[in-house]
């Protein structure tokens, strides 16, 4: 009887411990799935830290914070309004107060940035996924249907329109009286800049065999080189006579990925570039060699800002020196994807591909501010001033004013009244900016709507006139001269 109750003692704890299993391992694959983010905000805590960044760990850091302030929000056409998962891979340029964006809807907008209203839009053949590039008083954009567009800034009147025959993922590059566009077949077209006529283009350097990035090198001018990245991993340099000068391979063949996406950064008579398998190069312009590399980076676009390099690549943005490669901090956002960094003052900004902006101390790379942002974005933000652009996937244009709060001091009694009627002339100002801008916009329609009923009522005179002739013509020769 005794040993009866001993084996069924046994039984029991057995189960008690096999269903005390079983629901911690469904806690623990739970807290996996669902696990919370992180609390710290410290570069040095990133998960990628190196030992070369110890040293300033023991530096004092500075307590810095930033006000953001969401100014209107520019709604765009969506692709398609059964479409979930909408995604906008454009980036913003700026130039005397306008954006100009696209997006995968097939429209390129200018927004005027006083009043963050659309200025004009374009329907294009095929959406835009690709940023625009401004000079003078034109803009010049590809979309992925491979035809390459010229705008009149300020009306939106085409200038031409030219088939190039593959996707244009890349900023075009004005230079001179030409526009130098890279389609998605890694293909060089030097056009015409008035007319959009085809001066030459270079033979395909696409990648035949296995994955590439969605993404592709913008080309930039360079002592009188044109250079750019390819999806077969080369960085390439041609004469503005479509001579090739120089060609480097720095992607890893044995790698998924091997693209060299990111827009080629000229610093102090080096170049810059980026693998997408994660690795930052150094090279020398004259002929391509590698002076140095370092691990990090991606697709990316680099940045260079107040004497560092700047890179983003697998959820990481990093800061460099660009003689060395030295990292000076780096700050796991832990976001899988995010943008290329856009420099403001005293911070760098990166917007996830899901859901989130971050603005990071430049100094020490400490995350100060982040806000949530819907869908995030695949496009890159920009700052102008003291306003950040980004262009989110759910096809709406966000602003951005950023300043760095002060610490807090005491203040007397007549500095407090100085700083509220400060505030109040400013927000007066700002006020009377819009009021001129809006009254300066409506005077432009005025204008724009009496020329045109004076073409109207011209042509009207013409067209009676012509039809008083066809009278006088169909008239007998008597009949004609009054006889």
């Amino acid at each position: 009887m005794v040993a009866g109750s001993q084996r069924y003692q046994r039984i029991t704890a057995a189960f008690v411990l096999l269903v005390a299993l079983i629901f911690s391992a469904q806690a623990a694959v739970a807290a996996r799935k669902y696990a919370k983010p992180k609390k710290h905000f410290l570069s040095w805590e990133s998960a990628n830290a190196h030992d070369q960044m110890k040293p300033w760990r023991k530096i004092a850091r500075p307590e810095r914070s930033f006000e953001v302030r969401k100014r209107k929000v520019v709604r765009l056409k969506k692709p398609s309004f059964f479409d979930r998962k909408p995604v906008q891979f454009a980036t913003p340029v700026h130039q005397d107060g306008q954006i100009f964006v696209g997006s995968t809807a097939g429209l390129f907008y200018a927004v005027d940035m006083r009043l963050n209203d659309k200025d004009w839009y374009f329907s294009t053949e095929g959406g835009i996924e690709a940023p625009a590039a401004v000079n003078g008083g034109s803009v010049y954009v590809g979309d992925i249907k491979g035809y390459a567009y010229s705008f009149d800034t300020a009306s939106g009147r085409l200038n031409w329109k030219v088939l190039l025959g593959n996707e244009i993922l890349g900023a075009p590059l004005v230079k001179g009286d030409r526009v130098y566009l890279v389609t998605m077949d890694g293909r060089l077209f030097a056009l015409n800049r008035a007319t959009g006529a085809e001066l030459w283009h270079t033979d395909a350097m696409e990648r035949q065999v296995g994955f590439t990035v969605r993404r592709q090198s913008s080309p930039i001018h360079y002592d009188g080189m044109i250079i750019y990245g390819t999806s077969r991993g080369t960085l390439v340099a041609y004469g503005e006579d479509a001579n090739l000068v120089w060609v480097r391979m720095l992607g890893q063949p044995q790698s998924q990925v091997m693209d060299v996406d990111s827009r080629p950064l000229v610093v102090n008579g080096k170049i810059y570039a980026t693998s997408a398998d994660g690795v930052l190069f150094c090279l020398d312009p004259r002929d391509g060699n590698v002076l140095w590399s370092v691990g990090g980076g991606g697709a990316n676009d680099l940045l260079y800002h107040d004497g560092k390099i700047y890179a983003t690549g697998g959820g990481t943005l990093m800061a460099l020196d660009p003689e060395s490669g030295s990292v000076f901090w780096e700050q796991n956002v832990e976001r899988k994807g995010i943008s290329s960094p856009a420099g403001g003052k005293g911070y760098i900004a990166v917007v996830s591909t899901k859901d989130k902006l971050f603005l990071i101390d430049q100094i020490n790379g400490d995350i100060v501010y982040d806000r949530f942002i819907r869908r995030g974005s695949y496009g890159d933000p920009i700052v102008v001033g003291d306003q950040l652009y980004v262009l989110a996937n759910t096809s709406r244009v966000f602003s951005f004013e950023i300043h760095e709060k002060m610490k807090k001091q005491k203040l007397t009694k007549e500095e407090k009244a100085a700083e509220r009627e400060r505030k109040k002339a400013e927000r007066e100002r700002i006020k009377e900016e819009k009021a001129r801008a809006r009254e300066q916009k409506k005077l432009e329609k005025q204008r724009a709507k009496e020329e045109k009923a004076m073409r109207e009522e011209r042509k009207d005179i013409e067209k009676d006139v012509e039809k008083d002739e066809e009278m006088q013509d169909a008239l007998p020769y008597g009949m004609e001269h009054g006889n």
